[in-house]
């Protein structure tokens, strides 16, 4: 067993100057992990598991909405309610390691830190007035994002009504208003009518094929200044590393998202960074990083 800092772990990926942006009491916190020696039977292990793969896709809404009700949430003292497969997830990846956690909610801190440091390395405080989460869920993310921009305006979205109980003013600072959105029907596309940057987490992978129609209203509303999607980006994995063909197997069994670059690829007026760095859970190493901005005329 090995005792670890959170900063310890997130410099296997990050650039040093990412992590000096991040909140140093997340970075300090410590973790009771066992480093994963043998990565081929990790491999074979986690191919075929959870033998229950549900499927994304818009057939999933009732199940979302039915998560974020009771059954899909743990209210964590410490953390306040965050998605429950928080609380069930066993291990995380680096670019240089794989780690069983053993003291618990790894994973939760990992993504927290890397929303941090990519959020305030590409939109300073002083560069942006509002961000709108798209597939907000119960607003662990945004209450993430509070801590760190104290004077800008957030909003939420999502396709599933039971979000709107946790995603308020009273439960998130500086929130401002809730918008019902469905990324598969362009009929509920909505957005704040103030200038805001765009944020996705883990929310267009339940899109598969289909993210274009709300990519390109993005790009086409003029008050989106850019956007920042942490997303299994499959096109950033190398297919002939075991483990990157893993993540990308279990991607496509799960039916999530696929085609995202190429919106940005070429897209006139907008420029744009991605990048793999490595990081995810034990099924998938899905934390790819898309952060674009619109140029200013």
């Amino acid at each position: 067993m090995l005792q670890i800092t959170l900063d310890k772990i997130l410099v296997e990926s990050l650039p040093t100057s990412y992590l000096s942006v991040i909140n140093q009491t997340l970075l300090s916190r410590e973790f009771s992990v066992e480093r994963v020696i043998n990565t081929k039977e990790f491999i074979s292990e986690n191919y075929y598991k959870p033998l229950r793969s549900l499927k994304a896709g818009e057939s999933r809404k009732n199940d979302w909405n039915h998560n974020w009700q009771d059954s899909g949430i743990d209210f964590n003292p410490s953390f306040g309610p965050i998605p429950f497969y928080f609380k069930t997830s066993t291990h995380v990846r680096t670019l240089r390691s794989i780690y069983k956690d053993l003291s618990g909610y790894l994973e939760y801190h990992l993504l927290m830190g890397l929303q941090q440091a990519i959020f305030l390395t590409f939109f300073p405080a002083s560069s942006i007035n509002a961000i709108c989460e798209f597939g907000c869920g119960i607003g662990s993310n945004l209450r993430n994002l509070a801590t760190i921009y104290k004077s800008i305006e957030l909003y939420g979205a999502d396709w599933a009504e039971s979000s709107k109980i946790h995603v308020n003013s009273t439960l998130i600072s500086g929130f401002r208003e809730f918008f019902l959105l469905d990324f598969f029907d362009p009929n509920t596309f909505n957005s704040p009518a103030v200038e805001f940057v765009a944020f996705t987490n883990a929310a267009l992978e339940q899109t598969g094929n289909r993210c274009g129609a709300f990519i390109n209203y993005l790009l086409s509303n003029p008050n989106c200044s850019g956007g920042v999607h942490i997303e299994p980006i499959i096109e950033l994995l190398n297919p002939f590393d075991p483990l990157d063909k893993q993540s990308i197997d279990y991607a496509a069994r799960r039916n999530y998202l696929v085609g995202l670059p190429k919106y940005f690829i070429g897209s006139e007026g907008v420029n744009f960074f991605m990048c793999n760095y490595g990081l995810g859970s034990r099924y998938l190493s899905g934390y790819q990083v898309l952060v674009w901005k619109k140029q200013v005329s």
